[in-house]
């Protein structure tokens, strides 16, 4: 008789990979429609925003993005590594990289999000 357990095993990981990839799509979505733009504006009012990507996803509340902005005073363009930490309506947005000139007015942001 065989061992169960390498079925078990399989259905665990496939289960696992289904619900990482659920969690990356609703980061994806959160990061571009909610969190990039008021971020961008807490840690650098003065860039002109141009987009949110670079999703990636860390665990079940917790994930990282790209905001890629262009400076008002030099007209350069600019990309802010964030991680992102959701809890009870609210995402934390930490700066992790940033390649701009000037730094960020802040080093972290609280954005309400949709629950």
């Amino acid at each position: 008789m065989r061992s169960i357990r390498p079925l078990m095993f399989a259905l665990s990981l496939f289960s696992l990979l289904v619900v990482a990839g659920c969690a990356q799509q609703r980061f994806e979505k959160l990061f571009a429609d909610s969190v990039a733009r008021p971020a961008l504006a807490c840690l650098h009012p003065a860039g002109d925003f141009r987009s949110a990507g670079g999703v990636k996803a860390e665990g079940n509340d917790t994930f990282t993005g790209l905001i890629t902005w262009r400076g008002r005073a030099l007209d350069n363009e600019y990309v802010t590594r964030v991680r992102v930490t959701v809890a009870g309506g609210q995402a934390r947005v930490e700066v992790m990289e940033d390649s701009a000139l000037v730094p960020a007015v802040r080093t972290t942001c609280e954005i309400p999000v949709p629950q």
